[in-house]
């Protein structure tokens, strides 16, 4: 260490009393400064194993087999979710005049305003997200992703949004115009 005067008291003193206080101050700055030090090798270490361990990559990293583009990934939420959505329409929904089968269908912009539309989207994108990116994504839960659980939201779209929602114009139900009409949420 080159910063012995961060180290050293200011004066030594001479007394017993007063070199017994300056070896535990000397002590104290010691252990403050290997605390720290600690803490950064720590750091280091952990990255050398995650650029040295091809299985241990960043929770924010798409694993090797997501090709293209994947969701923005966000801490919060709602964001995280807002953000899977508009993925989802770019990579798997086609557009309304090549839609062959309910399993390209987009998923309306008013989605949020749907709140079991909203909670089967949120487990949608948890699902993607836990089979694609970090150290736990495995191909086989990817697979699966794909296999069942996108084709199955796929086919339930059309329980939480009024057709009218799937094709832009958003249609308010409530409690009482499910009651009336037997429209659903």
């Amino acid at each position: 260490m080159d910063h012995d005067d961060e180290i050293a008291p200011a004066g030594p003193d001479t007394t017993v009393d007063g070199q017994i206080r300056d070896l535990t101050t000397i002590l104290s700055r010691l252990s403050a400064r290997l605390t720290l030090l600690g803490g950064r090798l720590r750091h280091v270490e952990e990255r050398i194993d995650v650029l040295f361990h091809s299985d241990q990559r960043p929770a924010d990293r798409p694993a090797p087999w997501v090709l293209g583009t994947s969701p923005e990934i966000a801490d919060e939420p709602t964001t995280f979710v807002a953000n899977f959505v508009s993925w989802y329409n770019t990579t798997y929904a086609a557009p309304a005049r090549f839609q062959a089968s309910r399993h390209t269908v987009s998923i309306p912009a008013c989605w949020q305003q749907h709140p079991a539309l909203a909670a089967e989207i949120a487990s949608l994108a948890y699902a993607w997200r836990q089979a694609n990116l970090g150290p736990e994504a495995n191909e086989r839960d990817a697979q699966h992703w794909h296999d069942r659980w996108r084709p199955a939201f796929a086919a339930r779209i059309t329980d939480w949004a009024d057709a009218e929602c799937l094709e832009g114009d958003h249609r308010v139900v409530d409690a009482v115009t499910r009651d009336k009409e037997g429209a659903r949420p």
